[in-house]
């Protein structure tokens, strides 16, 4: 169950849930108004990003989501992007590697 508000929240394109518009990008669509990643572009602190080489989320094309935060990280060197392998987006059976890479990770 979800209100209209929560409901709008989600798919306003111009919204704070917008966070990775890769739809817009991967089908050359102009669905917002607002720059595209724009709260990526402004983290400052130490990042890493994983995603599943399966992810439900990157319509069916991970290397292309990833590819295009690779473009709109390029000059950032405080962010780290990962996939792991035969996992989904909430890394399904996969939580123990998980956080053993996000510990190693931290500890760098």
């Amino acid at each position: 169950m979800a209100s209209w508000r929560s409901f709008y929240d989600v798919a306003n394109a111009d919204g704070d849930y917008n966070t990775f518009p890769f739809l817009e990008v991967l089908r050359n669509l102009h669905l917002s108004h607002r720059p595209r990643f724009r709260y990526l572009r402004e983290v400052r602190k130490p990042t890493l990003i994983l995603y599943g080489d399966k992810d439900e989320y990157c319509y069916n094309d991970v290397p292309g989501c990833v590819a295009i935060l690779k473009g709109v990280l390029e000059r950032k060197k405080n962010v780290e992007l990962g996939v792991m392998k035969d996992t989904d987006h909430f890394f399904t059976e996969r939580e123990d590697e998980l956080a053993r890479l996000i510990l190693d990770w931290m500890e760098r």
